[in-house]
Order: structure tokens, then sequence, then C-alpha cells
């Protein structure tokens, strides 16, 4: 309510006072007031609004007071009786006892999907002042009749006229709702409830670095988030260290929030864990929906590939079969040859985004299946698809290439029916040669996992703006408060740190030698007669220490270490190059001789086969992970949103685990019944809610850990939002909320001081404050704005549209300017 509140306070004054040129000066004071109050009731119920803020009530039809419910797009009519018991005001006449009547601009009514209702929707609705005036800009009006409607209000269509007398049939007195009144409120609610959510985040105890997301800047598409950019859009991504590395701490999080309830040695303090339990559920739900969301979209990807390289493939081999290729047959393999570029250069763009690496999985699979074989046509099957899974691997790491010759060179050397000096593929020998081949598989697997570091240079880089800032308040101040505080966060940042798991020698060095600095610096806080001057030296060696680390990942992310990434692009250039090389020849002029063409062919179509086998493991992998992480995966074309949950999914155990905590007469609300009263009968019920929740997320654990096994990735440029505020629940991605809906997402904008909310804030409006975080909603377009043009001028004005916002906006001014919506400022700010 405190939101909505201040949501609406910002466009009080300026609606209040707006249109009172439209109101006869000889209109009783009494009538006046009674609009004024109705068009704040309609104005508030709209910004209200849990579907669609903005969106305006159906009128009374049965003069009953009541809005009726919707049941089509459309009100039943636009124009009626002023709905007061809905509007929960009184019965509100005019000065000739008559109902106020409510007019409502249809595209701000209804329940329409499109278009939707925000800063930008149109009106076709005007006023006529009576002077003449006219405004274009209104969406509502509430008419006085005394009596009956004046024949220019009643006639259906959308023109509305001021009466100019006090003779019945032109006495009509008016208060509008302008479009720009409306959106004023609705922009500040929604402004707010984004402040409300990014806060609610970087908040949250399973956020234990504190971070703000990375706003989505004005130079990318897609609303995905860019490290180092302080200013942009609510993004729809981050950059991440992957999908893989964000379950591990997810499972970490859950085992210390369940380790901690267990061992709570009183009701209080259970509480305590019970709330970081909660978020650290909210935290593991919506990180399975999210692993769900890209799990299904690279299926879709990869089989609409596999299909339609299936086809070239067929198409090739049957052209072949009798030793050339006629011209039929050579425009045939032309044109399905063109058909799988979209999907193949979407399915890399995304293996990159997502950091999806399905090659180490594809290995420990081919491996555990080898050690298992026993046949020899296993032995023959398994050693084929391994060998020409190795031979389509491409990798310019020198801590992986070594291992991927080794273990290609093994699988040469394994069973080969086609191959004569290659052991058959039964008896001791093959045993051997199988045997040596899955040593090679788990070793290159190794040497692949052990080029992964869990965080980005970015997520290690952040430490060092509280941290500095905290030892610069103890050097100012040598206080026990800034002391205190400034352990708190050395020790917070010392855990995360060596919590860094990775087999990079370097970093494993510099993460190391990381550690060791934050231990001398924590000493020298902790000891006994505290030397400032040595606490500040030593800090600052930490800090120092923190910018090594960071630099030795990042020089880590230099060379690409996902290899179905690395394969997939190199496979693909492949295929285009033998695909030009074959077009070429197949459309010379004179064509050469049919036989010639054939070994052109035969190259395109080996190239295609590398390209299936990326295609099928990636859809193999996709296949197992979507339903472990929440659903099956639903057909190209389906909203994911409606894909039904499975109950062994890792998503619906959460959930529940999630609702045994926070639900009606569940964990948290036995437990408090039996703080405040305690006695045997109030304990039965909290230690049984509490076992049931205990059992769920054991249920959890186990279930994440299946997901494990078959998740493998790195770093991830653009992984889906894990959003770990409820506050931000209308900003998941399955949901369908009113900021679906009314597509808020373009016009909203935040800026952060720091992505650590531990920092200092140093954003300013109107030359105050100290804010860490402030958002913007930008009205409807004024002037020669173009909301097709990438820059701020484009959506704000004023101070607001800084041209250190545009581009990446890596060092945007800290100014902003809030003041009353005009013809030429439209910002509506929440900080």
């Amino acid at each position: 309510m405190l939101l909505i509140l201040v949501a609406m306070a910002g466009g009080y004054a300026f609606y209040r006072s707006a249109n009172s040129q439209f109101t006869r000066s000889e209109s009783d004071a009494g009538l006046a007031i009674s609009l004024a109050r109705a068009k704040e009731a309609v104005i508030a119920y709209a910004v209200l609004d849990d579907q669609r803020p903005g969106r305006l009530l159906c009128p009374d039809l049965i003069g009953d007071g009541i809005s009726p419910l919707l049941s089509r797009d459309d009100c039943d009519s636009y124009i009626g009786n002023l709905p007061w018991k809905t509007l929960d005001v009184r019965d509100i006449q005019d000065d000739h006892g008559t109902p106020l009547q409510l007019a409502v601009y249809r595209l701000f009514g209804g329940d329409r999907p499109t278009p939707p209702i925000n800063s930008d929707t149109p009106t076709a609705m005007r006023l006529t002042a009576a002077d003449g005036s006219v405004n274009n800009d209104v969406v509502a009006a509430i008419i006085a009749p005394r009596g009956a409607l004046d024949p220019a209000n009643s006639d259906g269509d959308d023109d509305f006229q001021v009466g100019r007398s006090s003779t019945d049939g032109d006495n009509d007195v008016i208060a509008v709702i302008t479009r720009q009144e409306l959106m004023a409120a609705a922009e500040k609610r929604v402004a707010n409830e984004v402040r409300s959510c990014l806060d609610g985040h970087a908040a949250a105890s399973a956020n234990t670095d504190h971070r703000y997301p990375w706003p989505a800047p004005l130079s990318v598409t897609n609303y995905q988030g860019k490290a180092n950019s302080l200013f942009g859009r609510v993004p729809a991504t981050q950059p991440t260290a992957g999908p893989e590395a964000a379950l591990k701490s997810t499972v970490a999080k859950l085992t210390r929030s369940l380790s901690l309830l267990s061992s709570a040695p009183d009701a209080s303090q259970q509480m305590t864990a019970l709330n970081a339990l909660s978020d650290a559920l909210l935290q593991a739900k919506n990180l399975f929906d999210a692993i769900f969301l890209q799990a299904n979209q690279l299926k879709q990807l990869a089989d609409d590939a596999y299909n339609q390289l299936q086809g070239v493939e067929l198409a090739v081999t049957s052209a072949a079969t009798n030793g050339r290729i006629s011209r039929s047959e050579g425009t045939t393999i032309r044109s399905l040859s063109a058909a799988p570029d979209s999907s193949l250069n979407a399915l890399a763009d995304q293996i990159s985004q997502l950091g999806v690496d399905v090659f180490p999985w594809q290995v420990s699979q081919y491996s555990t299946k080898l050690g298992q074989a026993n046949t020899a046509a296993d032995f023959a099957s398994l050693t084929l698809g391994i060998r020409q899974l190795l031979y389509a691997t491409v990798t310019t790491r020198p801590d992986i290439s070594p291992s991927l010759i080794a273990a290609q060179t093994s699988a040469s050397l394994a069973c080969d029916p086609t191959n004569p000096i290659a052991p058959a593929c039964d008896g001791s020998l093959a045993m051997a040669a199988a045997g040596d081949l899955i040593n090679a598989l788990n070793t290159l697997q190794s040497s692949v996992e052990n080029s992964r570091v869990s965080v980005l240079s970015h997520d290690v880089s952040a430490y060092s703006t509280p941290l500095t800032s905290l030892n610069n308040a103890l050097g100012a101040a040598p206080t026990i408060e800034n002391l205190n505080a400034l352990l708190a966060a050395l020790d917070s940042t010392r855990a995360a740190i060596s919590d860094i798991t990775t087999g990079v020698p370097g970093v494993v060095t510099a993460r190391n030698s990381a550690s060791a600095a934050f231990d001398g610096a924590i000493a020298a806080i902790q000891s006994s007669l505290p030397d400032y001057a040595a606490i500040g030296a030593s800090t600052s060696a930490a800090i120092a220490s923190v910018t090594t680390l960071a630099s030795s990942i990042a020089s880590n992310e230099q060379v690409d270490n996902n290899l179905t990434h690395t394969s997939l692009r190199a496979a693909i250039t492949t295929y285009e190059s033998q695909r030009t090389a074959f077009t070429q020849l197949d459309t010379a002029s004179p064509r050469p001789v049919q036989a010639t063409i054939t070994p052109f062919a035969l190259a395109l179509g080996d190239a295609t086969v590398n390209l299936e086998i990326w295609a099928k493991s990636i859809s193999d992998n996709a296949s197992l992970v979507a339903p472990l992480a929440k659903a099956n995966p639903v057909a190209t074309g389906s909203n994911p949103g409606s894909a039904s949950v499975l109950d062994t999914s890792a998503y619906k155990i959460a959930n529940d685990a999630l609702t045994s905590i926070t639900g009606k007469n569940e964990s948290v609300a036995l437990l408090q019944i039996y703080i405040d009263t305690p006695n045997t009968t109030t304990a039965t019920g909290a230690i049984a809610a509490l076992g049931e929740t205990t059992t769920l997320v054991n249920t959890l654990l186990n279930a994440a850990n299946a997901l494990d096994n078959s998740l493998a990735s790195t770093n991830a440029s653009a992984f889906p939002m894990v959003w770990q505020s409820s506050r931000c629940d209308f900003l998941l991605p399955t949901a369908t909320s009113w900021w679906t809906k009314n597509a808020w997402a373009s016009t909203l904008f935040y800026q952060i001081s720091n992505v650590s909310m531990s920092a200092p804030g140093k954003l300013r409006v109107n030359a105050a404050g100290t804010y860490r975080l402030v958002t913007l909603a930008a009205g409807r377009a004024l002037g020669a704005q173009d909301r097709a043009t990438p820059n701020t001028a484009s959506f704000l004005e004023g101070i607001n549209a800084d041209p250190t916002r545009d581009g990446d906006a890596t060092a945007p001014v800290p100014d902003f300017t809030a003041t009353t919506p005009s013809a030429t400022f439209n910002d509506r700010l929440a900080y």
C-alpha cells in the first residue's frame, strides 16, 4: 500500500489542477469538488489495476454502482454511470440529483491484448471546451449531465462538448482525464515497482554479494544486461559463469541454509534460518525455470537444424548413389543446403549466450556406455560414435588440445571394422583398446572441466569498490563501528574467494594469494591492539589481490573453452565453404561432367554429418535437462510458460518446499504461533511443519544433483535473469503479467551508483541525495522524440537524457531531474 501511495502522490498535484479550463466558471463549488474526487478515484483505481496498470474500469450500465465484470475483450459499453461502489466512493450526483456519467476511450478499457496500455497508447477522444478550445489527449470524461446528457455527448462518438449555458441540452459539466494525467500516475507506480524489485533483489539473503543486476544499456538489443553498464533498461539476461556454476552455488546455499535450520538452538534462530532458506528456495525455483527455458530453446533450434540437415544429407546420398549429379539433383541440393543457415547460426549464438557446452556430457555418456559394452556390435557402434564426435571437435585452448589429440589417437586405435590395422571388436585386444579410450576420454573431460572458473572476472573486480570505501571510512574515522563493518566485508569477500572453483593454474595461484591477503587483513583487525595503519595497509593489499585475481580470470576468458560452440562454429564454416565449392561447380557454364561434381557433393554431405552430430547432441541433452528442471520441452511456436510442470522436477519440488515455509498454516506461521504461545500443542505443530520442510528440501537437493549430472556449461554472455525477490515476480519470463501485457520494458530505465548495494550511493535527484538506485519511466514521446532511435534523448528529457547514458553507459552522470509533467517534460522517477 505504501508503494501505491507514493505512486499516487507523484501525480496528484498535476491531475488535480489540470483541465480547469474545461469546467464552467459558474459551476457550483460542490459540484467541482465532486467531479475532482470522482476523477481522482478513477485514476487511482486504474493505477492499482494488478493486471494492467492504467486500465480504466468499465462504466456501470444498470445503475447499481458496480463496474461489470469483463466477459470479453471490450466493455459492453464505454459510456454509462460512474461505478461508485466499485470505486469505493459515495454515490456522487450533480446539483440536479443526476448520477455522474463516465465515458472511457476503448483502448484504455477492456481486456484486449493489443495495443498495450502504456505511455504511447494512442487516443482519439477529444473535448471541446466552452470557449471552443480543444483537448485531443483525453482518455476519459466524467460528466455531470444536470438532467439528460447533452446531444453532443450522447451520440456515441468520442467527441465531447462542455455545456455553454444553463439550459438543458447544453449544460453538461465535464472533468476529463488526459492521457498524460493517467499515465503520469501509472508510470510512477511502475517506476516504484521496478525500484522495489531491484532493491529487493539486491538485499535478498540468497544474493550473498548483494548486487544489483547489470542494466541492459541502449547499445544492446534483446534486453541483455552488460557487465559494467550502470544505466539502461531492466535486463532479461545477465552475463554469468553459466547455469552449471549457478546450480552448484544454489545447491551449496540450500545445504548451508538447511544445516543452519537443523542446528538452530531456539525458535528465534530457527525463524531466521527459515527466512534465509526461503530466499534460497526462491532463487532455486527461478533458476530451474531459467534452465528449463534455455533447454527448451536449444532443443527447438537443434531439432529444426537437424531436420533440415537430414534433408541435405539424404539428397546428397540419393544423388551420389549412381556416381553423378544431374542438373535437377544439383538444384535440389543447393536449395536444401541453404535451409539450415538460420537455425544453425541461431543455435551457435544461443550456445554461446547461454554458456551450454554439451561436449563434456556427451564424452561422459560415451565413456560410461563403453565401459558397459560387452558385444562386438556395441564396441563397433560406440567407437564409431566417439570417433565422429572427437574428429568433429575443435578447440584453440592450449590446456585442452593435448588431451583432445590424445583421445583422437586412442579412438583411432580402438576397434573399427573398416580399419584393417585396428583390433577386432571382440576379444582381449578390443577390451584393452576400449580401456585406453575410456581413460583418454576421462582425461579429456577433466581438462575441459579444469578450464572453467566458477565466477566471471567482473564478479570478482566488483568486490574492490565497497572494500575501498570501507577502508577509506576507517582511515578517516577509526571507530569500532567502521572497524566491524570492514571486518564483516573482508570476511564475506574472503569466503566468496575461497568458494571459487577452477583448475586453471594461474587462477588457482591468484585465488590462493588473495585468500592469504585477506587472512592477513582479517588478522590485523582481530589483533588485541589494532594498528590502524597496519589494518589500512593490509586491506589495501587484499584489495590489490582482488584486482590481480580478476585479471587472471579475465585472461582465461579470452580463449573460448566452450567446445560445443567452437566446434559448431568451425563446422558451420566448413559447411558453408563446401556448399560454395559445390555451388560454383554445379552452376558453372558450361557445366562440368556430372561425375566430376560428385566428390564436391559428398564433401558437402560429410560437412552436413558433422553438423548433425552437434545438433543431435544438443537436442539429446536438452531433452534430458528440461524435464529434470521443470517440464518437457514444448513444440516450436508454443508458449513455454504453458508447459505442464512435472511433479518430479526440481522446479515443482522447490515450489512445494517454498510453500511449506511461506504458505498459510505452514512452517513460518506455525513457528511464529509457537514463539507467541509456547506450549506442547504449538510446539508439536511447529516441529511437524519444520520436518515437512526439511524432507522437501532434502528431496530437492537430490533432484538438483540429478540435474547437475546432466548439465554442462561455461561462461554465459546472456543467461536468463534469475530474480531473487518475490517483488520481482512480475518480471519472471514465464509470467503473463502487466509488465509483459503493457510492454513497459522499452520505456522503463534505471541507473545504479555501483553494482554492489553495499557501496555508497552517489546518485542525485534535483541536486540532492546520495541514492544507490534511480528508476525512470519515460512518458509518451514528446516533440521529435523517435523511439526507434537507441539513445536517451528519444525517451527522456533534460539532464535525464544526458549523452553519457547512451551506448554502454559505463560512466553516466550521477544527476537527475524530477519535476511536474508538462508539454516538454514527462519523466517519472522513483528513488
